[in-house]
């Protein structure tokens, strides 16, 4: 049984690449579907999407329901840290979540990707290697999430909402004191509600709830 946050890594990574691609983008549409359905979703004027890498999924065409919808959409401006995000402008025809920018590939406005500066409620979608039944989450061990989500947090009204094949969903992962949960988990085939953790705030529901938003 895997214990460090290296062997789980490096066992749901192995996991994750083993899944054929045609699995990849049936799971990628389930999951989109999911997220368009929730109520989190449909309640947020500002959705910050990841750009897939690899085998993660790809939910890019979640950002066509957000302009649809006349929310903004955001995505990364770079891949390294401290997170910074520019606003996605193009129109719903155009599949522009695919790649992260480099830093600095766009003309944007000093101070417009901060946390301050996002309309509220904020949705931010989270990629992972790994998820526990508590929200713990497993990156790739760089922090980038992490500082993120604490940074979304302070500035008030978000929820963050990690995606996931149903194989990265395990029952308890290993956590810092520095990780950040999530407050749900969305995978092809369920949206997770986290169990409470000794450590998290009590009022969180009492036990694992599996929810079917419609």
């Amino acid at each position: 049984m895997a214990d460090t946050k290296a062997e789980w890594r490096e066992r749901l990574q192995r996991a994750r690449r083993s899944i054929d691609m045609g699995t990849r983008r049936e799971a990628g549409a389930d999951v989109v579907a999911r997220l368009a359905r929730l109520r989190e979703f449909i309640g947020a004027r500002s959705v910050l999407l990841y750009a897939s890498l690899g085998a993660e999924l790809d939910v890019h065409a979640l950002a066509r329901a957000a302009w649809h919808a006349r929310k903004d959409v955001y995505r990364p401006a770079s891949a390294e840290p401290p997170p910074t995000w520019v606003r996605d402008d193009s129109s719903p025809s155009e599949p522009s979540i695919e790649e992260p920018l480099a830093a600095g590939a766009r003309d944007v406005p000093e101070g417009a990707a901060s946390s301050e500066r996002f309309a509220l409620p904020i949705l931010l979608i989270a990629p992972g290697v790994g998820f526990d039944a508590f929200g713990r989450r497993l990156g790739r061990g760089r922090g980038y999430y992490d500082r993120a989500i604490a940074a979304l947090r302070d500035a008030g009204d978000v929820v963050i909402v990690g995606v996931a094949y149903d194989a990265q969903v395990v029952d308890a992962l290993p956590q810092d004191p520095w990780d950040q949960r999530v407050d749900l988990v969305v995978t092809e085939r369920r949206v997770l509600v986290p169990k409470p953790s000794p450590h998290c705030d009590p009022s969180r529901p009492a036990r694992e709830e599996v929810r079917d938003d419609r």
